[in-house]
């Protein structure tokens, strides 16, 4: 008895899906919606909601009950009042999507200045192009972030079911803009002809780097004539530098506005040389192109002689590992030679022979571990002579380095 009730359950359930399909196609006007509670129709198939940027269309079929509910597929599913009436069936009808968005959220963007685009697909009707708007953040998701709804973007055609639509930021009207960082957001929403509801797209994030500036040289330790290296990020203007460099508590000793436009600055002091053993600071300062200004400074000590410093970098050193850099500073034009020696006083590699080398912090010349013989050396300690010819005169400078491996 048990069993037959079970068969005659299950195939009354069966028997209800099959019909609720075949009458789903006139869901919206043979049942606008069904009361579970008191057996009557009311309206819930004529609204649509947004959901990923496509219209969730609902319809209700037969007596929803207070009962568990039983998945089918997808984005559809059925109710089972007592284990055996079919009460209601949801589907998902997209109308518009919206698809390669531009630029990538995974970019990282140099400039406030950014074009975003998206195309909008239309499933039904062509695009209501009138209608097409998009409104932006830049100060994370919250909706009160966002700006209004703003419709001067352009499509690349006049009408159809698939068209791109660009605008760049900064816009007018409006004025709305991006800031640095990574909490801007822009979103899209359209019709199609004869939607009722706009269609909303997800929310697409716009990286900006964040604007700045970096004293590379001079170091802690320069020459009298230091060199001047700077590098800038993000959106600035690189033309908008400006570089001071005075002594520590002192007067300023150099103010100027060099005309530039790329990210790196590189130049030797264009100036009379510095005062030995004395310290300074540097100072620059660029604009962003929102016209917000952004500085770094520097403190550096300027070093006594021809061969202002000499420092093998690293030592210790992990032979095979990495290469010594030998990291010196001269105060004037120069012919450099660079040779290493063992303890014993005996040559082991000569490094570079009579180059000529600007005045400045020089950091290209390295020593690789290895002798005349191309074998690694032996740990211990080694001597670094760097000699100098200049104005005439022959200058010398030894410093001990350590090998490891």
């Amino acid at each position: 008895m048990r069993s037959d009730f079970y068969f005659i359950k299950k195939a009354t359930g069966v028997t209800a899906l099959l019909i609720a399909f075949l009458l789903l196609p006139l869901s919206r006007t043979l049942c606008a919606g069904y009361n579970s509670v008191w057996g009557s129709f009311s309206s819930s198939s004529g609204d649509a909601q947004s959901v990923d940027g496509s219209y969730l269309n609902v319809a209700s079929i037969g007596q929803a009950a207070a009962d568990s509910d039983q998945r089918i597929a997808g984005s559809t599913y059925m109710r089972l009042f007592a284990g055996i009436l079919s009460s209601e069936i949801k589907v998902q009808d997209v109308k518009l999507s919206f698809a390669d968005p531009s630029p990538s959220p995974d970019k990282w963007n140099d400039s406030f200045e950014i074009e975003c685009s998206v195309t909008i697909i239309s499933y039904v009707n062509n695009i209501a192009t009138n209608t097409v708007a998009f409104r932006i953040s830049s100060e994370g998701i919250d909706e009160d972030k966002f700006s209004e709804w703003i419709f001067t973007a352009t499509g690349d055609k006049d009408s159809g079911k698939e068209i791109r639509y660009s605008v760049v930021i900064p816009t007018a009207p409006g004025g709305v803009s991006f800031a640095p960082g990574s909490n801007n957001y822009i979103q899209w929403q359209a019709y199609y002809e004869g939607g009722v509801k706009p269609v909303p797209s997800g929310l697409y994030n716009i990286k900006i780097i964040e604007p700045g500036i970096e004293i590379v040289q001079p170091g802690d330790i320069s020459s009298i004539v230091p060199s001047i290296e700077i590098d800038f990020t993000g959106p600035v203007q690189p033309d908008s530098m400006n570089i001071k460099v005075s002594e520590r508590g002192g007067p300023v000793v150099l103010d100027y506005n060099p005309l530039h436009g790329s990210d790196k600055y590189e130049a030797q002091w264009p100036v009379s040389p510095l005062n030995p053993e004395t310290y300074y600071v540097i100072t620059a300062s660029v604009r962003d192109t929102a016209d917000n200004e952004y500085e770094d400074s520097a403190e550096f000590k300027t070093a006594k002689g021809v061969i202002a410093d000499l420092i093998p970098v690293p030592s210790p050193a992990d032979i095979g590992r990495e290469d010594i850099v030998i990291r010196y500073v001269l105060g004037g034009n120069s012919r450099v030679c660079i040779a290493i020696y063992d303890v014993a006083g005996r040559l082991v590699r000569e490094i570079i022979s009579r180059e000529a080398r600007e005045p400045g912090i020089h950091t290209s010349d390295k020593w690789d571990g290895r002798n005349y013989a191309g074998k690694r050396v032996a740990n211990g300690v080694y001597f670094c002579e760097v000699k100098v010819k200049s104005g005439g005169k022959e200058y010398r400078r030894y410093t001990s380095l350590a090998v490891l491996r």
